[in-house]
């Protein structure tokens, strides 16, 4: 071989084993690779360590280790009841939920790790559990005083205590995912409650300010309708809530405009981060630029393109409950 290409392959080899040493490094090695959620190294090695019990706030002790063969193996005593909250800790799915969000409590390296309170009521979550049995949803209760959440249920759920089947059956449907606070939906009806309190802070109405209720309501080519096709007849804007006529909350969007109901929106926590002790969806309604008529009277009834998670429409109903004020949710005692 000539000189040249004996340089040229030791630069090669050189080259080869620089990459394979960056990149055995980061899978093993970097403490960025260490702590994501997917990588098992960690996980198979807290095996060894007893993991901190996570309890409800009466006590009750949701989820907790068991010593077998000299590894403890994470135990879910009421199964799919808290699954969307508390998650898995699992050696080939990783973490989700608080065992993930709370790694650096719940398994700390020490002996044992830290154990984690949280604000959940035993007889709230299972009376939530019931009302959506054999639906798709989610459901968030939280003290409107204190933003302690109380109660959060996704439906359909999955049974920490078994992965692998919880993984077979899932087939899309979104038995993994926590809805209360990662999906966004059309809020529907929910929303009026910030149209409501958007028109009487701009004094665009009175709550005995009377408006017609028509089945439909023709806007700029378009109609916005209620529920069902029927017509309400001339309410108050009181009346109008609690019957939830759409063709009153459009008119009222439209006499608000497009500003203003985004700016209470954006008042109420549209389009900000919810700080809270898990990760959370931004909700959104289209920036006012973007909205014609139509889609300012049909986003004043929560539709159009307006997305919200349970837990943001929790809290908007909990700053009416509050004088205004919305406390910061929280669910770690």
């Amino acid at each position: 071989m000539t000189e040249r290409t004996r340089l040229m392959l030791a630069l090669t080899a050189a080259v080869i084993v620089a990459i394979l040493t960056a990149v055995a490094y980061r899978q093993v090695f970097s403490v960025e690779a260490a702590a994501h959620p997917g990588n098992i190294r960690p996980l198979l090695a807290q095996y060894k360590t007893e993991r901190g019990e996570i309890f409800a706030a009466d006590g009750t002790v949701l989820a907790t280790s068991k010593k077998i063969e000299n590894r403890f193996h994470r135990l879910y005593p009421h199964g799919p009841l808290f699954a969307a909250v508390i998650g898995y800790f699992d050696p080939i799915l990783g973490r989700s939920g608080f065992e993930a969000a709370a790694e650096k409590w719940l398994g700390n390296g020490r002996s044992r790790g830290l154990d984690l309170p949280l604000t959940l009521d035993l007889t709230l979550q299972e009376e939530a559990a019931r009302l959506l049995s054999g639906k798709r949803g989610a459901i968030v209760a939280l003290d409107p005083r204190t933003g302690a959440v109380v109660a959060m249920v996704s439906a359909p759920t999955f049974d920490p205590n078994s992965l692998d089947v919880a993984q077979d059956s899932a087939g899309g449907n979104g038995s993994l995912i926590n809805r209360a606070l990662a999906g966004r939906y059309p809020p529907g009806s929910t929303f009026k409650i910030i149209t409501a309190a958007a028109a009487l802070d701009a004094g665009i109405a009175e709550s005995g300010s009377l408006y017609d209720g028509p089945a439909s309501l023709p806007v700029y080519g378009s109609t916005v309708t209620n529920y069902g096709s029927k017509a309400a007849g001339r309410l108050s804007v009181k009346k109008a809530f609690a019957k939830s006529t759409n063709t009153i909350f459009a008119q009222l969007g439209l006499e608000l405009g497009a500003a203003k109901l985004s700016q209470s929106a954006q008042a109420f926590g549209f389009g900000s981060e919810i700080p809270f002790d898990l990760p959370v969806s931004v909700s959104r309604l289209a920036p006012p630029e973007k909205m014609d008529p139509v889609m300012t009277a049909w986003s004043a009834v929560g539709q159009g393109e307006t997305l919200a998670t349970p837990l943001q429409m929790a809290l908007t109903a909990a700053a009416i409950s509050h004088d205004g004020i919305i406390m910061e949710p929280y669910i770690v005692e």
